[in-house]
């Protein structure tokens, strides 16, 4: 039998990764006062906590390494992962025997929402994109609790207002990060944060504070914002300094009223980063009891400067996470997703290539929502959407543009991987098949079985053209749609 390994629909959620000879094997795997009330220092519902699981090894992609990277918005950190290693070139040949095996695969066409964005300054310097998402993501964008309420109860909704009546106008649903706390309620005045003033990063020191934040944004964008995210990568300290039993009272808070107000708005979180500190926090909040005030969940699961195919053990490894702790039956959101420093990319046509083999790669591994950062961030990021002007599109924001496109109302069927290393994506819409094909290591001809009929074939940037019967098409790490 060929090396290979396929994904197919599975009703189960859970899954692990190991490797066995030459086959992939996927299978499930502060202070108080009289009037006030603090934040309580414990949560009901906490649980014993979990080991772990190891991590997933995939001898021909992949290697562990310590790589430093600046994946902060605003401080340099180190991640440790999963790292490519040397493989050998590809060789023409058709695909080999298929062995499908169970692995997370959502049930039905893709929506729309799979596909989403960041925009910094859709209020001011940048035209609306003309490459269509969507959901939208709102971090990043000065809307956050200090932006909202910079002293007590003094409330500045402009800019917020000016970002729901702009996705109202472009039929885009808006995610609304909840955090960030203001100086005049925060239990550490002076402590270090990485945007605001000092002490954003602390836990308020009354309860109640929070509960009027809350409150006050659910009662006032009621049926205008339908989903809202409980902090931003609270496993950072330049993000987060509290304990992780005060982050899973905030969190209950907020599902409780933000619920009250309206039970169709979904709450996401925690939104953790990092592929190794990251998943040790997500298991220590699961473990305080957090995963039950959640109606999704949110990680931030970035794999730079790693390519796109580091995404499948990496979801593996959330997953198993979530299985261990009950919480299977809840939707896994890429609330964050790009690339930062180091740069990796020799060219556009690279960087568009990434783009859509990460896109591809999130759904098949039970990703329901994708947010891409960011349409006009050329600083962190360096696979840039735009020019520098936010407006003229780079090949990644057409590349965007195409893969929607190919995936949005699509099923996809069938993931395999067969032993050269070419990855076959199976889509089928309306009664019509087609194939999104790439291989990550190198360009080679690949030639698919004459039973499968296909006529045509269309690249990142749109183009299309004919194949005669019998012939080979040419594919490489950026990925093509090959048509019936």
């Amino acid at each position: 039998m060929s090396a290979l390994y396929a994904i197919t629909p599975a009703t189960t959620s859970v899954y692990g990764c190991a490797r066995a000879a030459n086959v992939m094997i996927l299978s499930a795997c502060g202070s108080t006062n009289e009037t006030r009330p603090t934040m309580p220092a414990e949560t009901s519902g906490s649980q014993a906590t979990i080991p772990l699981p190891p991590v997933a090894t995939m001898e021909s992609a992949t290697s562990a390494a310590t790589v430093p990277v600046a994946t902060s918005r605003s401080t340099a950190r180190v991640i440790v992962g999963l790292t490519p290693a040397p493989t050998p070139k590809p060789t023409a040949e058709t695909p080999g025997a298929q062995t499908n095996v169970d692995l997370q695969l959502p049930a039905g066409a893709i929506p729309a929402t799979y596909f989403g964005m960041h925009i910094h300054f859709a209020a001011s310097t940048t035209p609306w994109p003309t490459i269509p998402f969507g959901t939208w993501r709102l971090w990043d964008a000065h809307v956050t609790w200090p932006d909202l309420e910079p002293r007590n109860n003094n409330w500045n909704f402009r800019l917020l207002d000016q970002y729901v009546a702009l996705a109202e106008a472009h039929n885009v649903e808006l995610l609304l990060p909840l955090g960030f706390t203001p100086t005049w309620a925060t239990t550490q005045p002076s402590g270090a944060s990485a945007y605001h003033p000092t002490g954003t990063a602390a836990a308020p020191k009354y309860i109640e504070d929070w509960r009027h934040y809350v409150s006050t944004v659910g009662r006032r964008y009621k049926g205008r914002i339908r989903n809202y995210e409980v902090w931003n990568e609270p496993n950072l300290a330049e993000y987060w300094t509290g304990t992780v039993k005060e982050l899973v009272n905030l969190a209950r808070e907020a599902t409780q009223i933000l619920h009250d107000i309206d039970p169709s708005v979904t709450i996401v979180g925690p939104s953790a980063t990092n592929r190794e500190t990251g998943l040790s926090w997500l298991n220590e909040y699961f473990s305080a009891g957090g995963g039950i005030y959640l109606d999704a969940i949110a990680h931030h699961l970035y794999v730079f400067p790693s390519p796109p195919e580091a995404l499948t053990p990496f979801i593996g490894r959330v997953r198993q996470i979530m299985a261990n702790h009950g919480m299977s039956d809840k939707p896994l959101w890429n609330s964050e997703l790009g690339w930062a420093l180091p740069e990796v990319f020799s060219s556009d046509r690279e960087a568009a290539g990434y783009l859509a083999r990460a896109y591809v790669l999130n759904w098949v591994n039970g990703v329901q929502r994708c947010y891409w950062y960011a349409w006009d961030n050329q600083e962190w990021a360096t696979l840039w959407m735009t020019e520098t002007d936010n407006k003229t599109l780079k090949p990644a924001a057409v590349a965007y543009g195409q893969i929607e496109t190919w995936l949005i109302g699509a099923q996809i069927v069938s993931f395999v991987v067969d032993n050269v290393n070419t990855h076959i994506c199976r889509l089928t819409q309306g009664g019509d098949t087609a194939y999104i094909v790439w291989n990550p290591d190198g360009e080679l001809p690949y030639t698919a079985p004459q039973e499968w009929r296909l006529m045509h074939v269309r690249d990142l940037m749109g183009a299309r053209r004919d194949i005669p019967a019998g012939a080979s098409v040419q594919v490489g790490p950026v990925p093509v749609l090959i048509e019936q």
